[in-house]
């Protein structure tokens, strides 16, 4: 395999991802694995290396080692791998910085396994040295409960229109600060409905989380609608109608809204099935009576022909061919 230009997309991987690893605690066991340069920019090549003689090294030097990169765009996300090579005991892998990443969260597996204890991440600059659109945003999530509102100012002074770093910003501080969680987003809210006269996917993210938040269900769910008349495209779309549905579940929510919104999730999957979010969600939905076994389909075939070494879409889509035999052909 050669190191750049046989990047793909998660063979066993997916199977991590949906697991969870998206939210693991950024670890950096810098003696384990490392990344070269430290603040590299689109058009570097990132050196990733991995040393199985470390102390606490969870791999051997006979393994086969992956690295999968969970990537943060500038406006959405992707997933991908590389099988790394070795120079005497150590793995290495390298990683194109493209135009338009922002940060990059990478981990370790064999196909049997992944090593639990080390996880690097980077914030990407642009070309003249600046941090991209969402670099700060992202580094802010795993960062410490003193530092976490520093990279909310950065971002918010150098993309001033990114409003979707206020969602984040909640996250964190219901995490953090629990009790001042209601009042900031109140005063945040305010700050947000001053933009609505020209609403971007970024802000309608913002606010159907706030507006959740505030127990102001049907105002929510007016967002998700624009969202999908607007943008349905968006990577933000997809999560935002994703977190509506976790809060209803949370919450406990009675009423129509959650048929609509279940709704808009399936359009989005027969509209989009090439899409990062629907690869991720699809699975979930195999044992859901009002998904078709023809909406999975139009998900995993060209998913397959794509990934013929990934074993998620063949998996996912058996499951629902032996689930929805109403519908097999």
């Amino acid at each position: 395999v050669k190191k750049e230009a046989n990047m793909n997309r998660n063979p066993a991987i997916y199977i991590f991802c949906l697991l969870g690893l998206f939210f693991l605690p950024l670890i950096s066991q810098g003696e384990i694995a490392s990344i070269t340069p430290e603040k590299p920019k689109w058009g570097d090549t990132i050196r990733v290396t991995y040393n199985p003689r470390a102390e606490g090294a969870a791999f051997l030097p006979g393994d086969d080692v992956y690295a999968v990169f969970h990537i943060s765009l500038e406006n959405g996300a992707d997933q991908k791998w590389i099988k790394m090579e070795k120079t005497g005991d150590v793995f290495f892998g390298d990683i194109p910085v493209e135009e338009g990443m922002a940060y990059l969260n990478i981990y370790f597996i064999t196909l049997e396994n992944w090593d639990r204890k080390v996880n690097i991440s980077t914030m990407i600059n642009r070309e003249e040295g600046v941090p991209a659109r969402g670099a700060n945003q992202h580094k802010m999530i795993s960062s410490s409960p003193d530092e976490y509102m520093d990279y909310f100012r950065r971002e918010r002074e150098l993309y001033p229109d990114n409003f979707a770093v206020f969602r984040d910003k909640w996250f964190l501080l219901g995490a953090f600060d629990k009790a001042n969680l209601l009042s900031t987003v109140e005063k945040d809210m305010a700050i947000l409905e001053k933009n609505l006269s020209e609403p971007s996917d970024e802000l309608l993210y913002s606010l159907s989380h706030g507006y959740m938040f505030m127990d102001r269900e049907p105002e929510a769910r007016k967002m998700l609608r624009i969202l999908m008349s607007k943008y349905s495209k968006s990577f933000y779309t997809g999560y935002a109608i994703r977190n509506y549905d976790y809060q209803v579940f949370s919450k406990r929510i009675k009423g129509d809204g959650s048929e609509e919104v279940k709704t808009m999730m399936k359009k989005l999957f027969t509209e989009n099935p090439l899409s990062f979010f629907t690869r991720e969600q699809i699975a979930y939905f195999v044992n859901d009576e009002d998904v078709s076994f023809d909406v999975i389909r139009s998900v995993c075939d060209p998913w397959m022909k794509e990934e013929q070494d990934n074993p998620l879409p063949y998996s996912i889509l058996a499951e629902a061919y032996a689930k929805k035999t109403t519908e097999q052909e």
